[in-house]
């Protein structure tokens, strides 16, 4: 078995995904990271495991470790409330510099990692799903043997977009954004489960959404959330999203760190995050968690 290179180990999905890989898979696993201390130290002390510190677009740092590997895993991303050039410069250059490097070294397969926030079709100054929309395109024009996995909200401990949610969902009035906007979340370790049985199969150059196996409201979800954290159903109070995303854009300009959430995550209420999975991948994927399974993992068991 050839090497893994997989980016983003340090993050909030990397992390899991290297703890569940298998230590006989690959001959050797390389993970990309800017710096050590942001890796998990437990998968650095595994014989499999090479740390490779380089930036994502410095490919001459780590182009030629790419030679010895079969297959990429792109999971290294900027989200939350990054400078719009930032998303740019990383999600969707830094994904063309290693697809070049990856064609160059003879890597056969590429997993890259992307939102379902990249099919949104309203989605204003939302500059993290124009990057990994730029960036899928990249990947399909690359030339590489490619699959491409549209995640929905990835609810876990730690998690981005969870830890958002859990913020409103512990305000005393709870605010309902995007109440009748239908989501489908998916717990973190369920999603890496996927990714590994993903690695198992032929890469046939698609494109496939994953979800949990149940769709709900943010409304819903924030209550059952508030619900668990406090004992009781909570008082809302229904938020308009649409009005609000111009005005927020506007004061980021000025105080963009003081902000709970940027303009294009609050645009994230506007759109259904929904997933159609053809039937041939229902049955080939791991079994999943309810939504109230997954809230009770990361509410009750905190």
């Amino acid at each position: 078995m050839k090497s893994l290179f997989v980016t983003g180990g340090s993050g909030f999905i990397g992390r899991r995904f290297l703890r569940a890989l298998a230590g006989n898979r690959y001959t050797r696993v390389y993970c990309l990271s800017r710096s050590e201390r942001e890796m998990d130290p437990a998968v650095l002390e595994r014989d499999d495991v090479r740390l490779v510190i380089a930036d994502l677009l410095d490919a001459e740092r780590y182009g030629p470790i790419l030679a010895e590997c079969d297959t990429v895993v792109h999971l290294a991303a900027v989200t939350g409330k990054a400078a719009p050039a930032e998303y740019f410069r990383i999600n969707t250059e830094g994904t063309r510099a290693l697809l070049d490097a990856s064609r160059r070294a003879g890597v056969v397969r590429f997993l890259y990692i992307s939102s379902i926030a990249a099919r949104y079709a309203e989605a204003p100054h939302y500059y993290y799903a124009e990057s990994k929309r730029r960036a899928e395109e990249a990947v399909y024009a690359s030339g590489l043997a490619f699959t491409i996995v549209r995640p929905t909200i990835v609810v876990g401990k730690g998690g981005g977009p969870w830890e958002n949610l859990a913020r409103l969902a512990a305000l005393p009035l709870l605010p309902l954004l995007g109440n009748g906007t239908r989501i489908q979340p998916i717990y973190v370790d369920d999603f890496v489960a996927c990714l590994h049985a993903l690695l198992d199969v032929r890469f046939r150059n698609e494109t496939i959404e994953l979800g949990g196996p149940e769709i709900t409201t943010f409304g819903s979800l924030l209550c059952e959330a508030s619900y668990l954290r406090r004992g009781r159903r909570p008082w809302t109070v229904s938020v308009p999203v649409k009005p609000l995303v111009p005005a927020l854009a506007l004061l980021e300009q000025f105080a963009r760190s003081l902000l709970p959430l940027s303009a294009g995550q609050l645009a994230a209420f506007l759109n259904d995050s929904t997933v159609r999975l053809a039937p041939s991948w229902e049955t080939a994927l791991p079994p999943m968690r309810t939504v109230s399974e997954m809230l009770r993992l990361v509410i009750e068991h905190a």
